[in-house]
Formats: structure tokens, sequence, C-alpha cells
């Protein structure tokens, strides 16, 4: 009974840490973003997402975009790539704000696309779902 008890705890500690392991290597960042930047783009995106599902409206949408760009006005980056990188956290950055300003071009009517799609391009550029 002993072994028993001693192999179920062995076993569950086990799955544990492989769960636990595995949970942590899905969620890399992207090239050349840090932490900070990684977490202020998620939030681009989820007001995109709001204005999209129609939860917010274009101005609230645009405030709040407006104050994230300001963030990430004020975020000290780094203009040199990592190594083994191609992009700086700099250039990410712009890619960022040129989506909000995109974004912020749609919601006022004007410019080439649409919410929607500015929206999947920055989704696709966080790698997320």
């Amino acid at each position: 009974m002993k072994k028993l008890k001693k192999s179920l705890a062995l076993i569950t500690a086990i799955s544990l840490l492989a769960t636990l392991t595995a949970c942590g290597k899905g969620e890399s960042l992207p090239e050349g973003m840090s932490q900070e930047l990684y977490d202020t783009a998620v939030n681009v995106l989820k007001i995109m997402d709001k204005y999209n599902d129609a939860d917010i409206d274009s101005e609230e949408a645009e405030n709040r975009l407006d104050a994230l760009y300001d963030k990430i006005d004020n975020m000290d980056l780094s203009g040199k790539p990592n190594k083994d990188e191609f992009w700086s956290e700099s250039e990410r950055a712009l890619i960022i704000k040129t989506n909000i300003l995109s974004y912020e071009q749609a919601l006022s009517g004007i410019g080439s696309s649409d919410t929607y799609t500015i929206a999947d391009e920055l989704r696709e550029e966080l790698k997320t779902d």
C-alpha cells in the first residue's frame, strides 16, 4: 500500500511538472518584442476587437487607442535587434503604431483598409488567435 501511494505521488508530481513546463513553452514573444510592448499591443488588439464587436463606439475606441499610442511613444525601446533576431523593438513598435493610425483612419472613413483587416493584421503580427 505504501509503495502504491508513493508511486501515485510520483506520477502526480511528474504530471504536474510536465503540465507547467508545457504551458511556459507555448507563450513565446514575437521576435523583437519585450513583454511590455507585447502586452500593450495585445491591449490595442482588444480595443479593436471591442469596436468590431460593437461593444464600444468609434470615439471611445479612438480615445483608448490614442492613450496606448502615447504609452508606446513613451517606452524606452531598443533600436538594435537582439542576437539572432531581425527586428528591433523600436521597429516592432513602429509597426504597432502604424496599425493604430491605420485603424483610426478606418474609423474616420478614410484609408484603404477596413477595421477588421487591420485588426487581423495586428493579430497575425502578434501571433495570436
